[in-house]
């Protein structure tokens, strides 16, 4: 009888055991799951970053070259200001003379 006791008590432990046993294959299982979900989620954020780097460097060039643009734009601004103001003066210049045409004929 104490034997038999005994065999039920280790049977008992043995059942125990295999139910531990299950529960840590299902908790690696679920860990080994969560690894690979993990490791998923950061080659996306490396794509994501490396897509956004891309992004940053093109919009870097973009603005380099609107830059040069703006700056040749403005060169041309000032050579049309220069311009207009030689013309403004040449039209004063010539108003003048006519002006003093004028009054050498009205003398």
């Amino acid at each position: 009888a104490a034997l038999e006791r005994l065999l039920e008590e280790r049977s008992a432990e043995a059942e125990e055991l295999r139910d531990e046993l299950l529960a840590a294959r299902q908790a690696g299982a679920v860990l080994e799951v969560s690894e690979a979900e993990a490791r998923l989620a950061a080659d996306a954020l490396v794509k994501e970053f490396k897509r956004a780097r891309g992004m940053c460097q093109l919009l870097e060039r973009e603005k380099e070259a609107l830059s040069a643009e703006c700056n040749s734009a403005r060169v041309k601004l000032l050579e049309q200001g220069e311009a207009r103001d030689a013309l403004q003066q040449e039209v004063f210049m010539r108003q003048l003379v006519i002006e003093q045409l004028r009054r050498e004929r009205a003398n």
